[in-house]
């Protein structure tokens, strides 16, 4: 976990400590380097999907919205653009 107030819950870790899980927390301000599949794969992910989204809207009428099944499949559209193993590679 990472080191957010927010995040730290005595009642949570009560639970987890009682079926034998093991909270760890990383320090503040270091998640880039030990979540490196945020800064390029994630980042990619959010912004073709974005795009996707974007694209989407504009064939939309306005009192149309994106149903779940067009949304899933932008979804997987933008997953199989984002995540090359180049892209992955590029983040470590």
């Amino acid at each position: 976990m990472d080191g957010l107030r927010a995040h730290y819950d005595p009642e949570a870790l009560a639970v987890a400590k009682e079926h034998n899980i093991i909270a760890s927390f990383i320090p503040p301000h270091t998640s880039h380097k030990t979540q490196p599949l945020d800064r390029c794969a994630f980042s990619s992910f959010k912004a073709v999907l974005g795009a996707h989204i974007r694209t989407a809207m504009v064939s939309l009428r306005l009192d149309e919205k994106l149903s779940k099944h067009q949304l899933a499949g932008l979804a997987v559209t933008a997953y199989y653009k984002a995540f090359t193993p180049e892209t992955i590679q590029a983040s470590f």
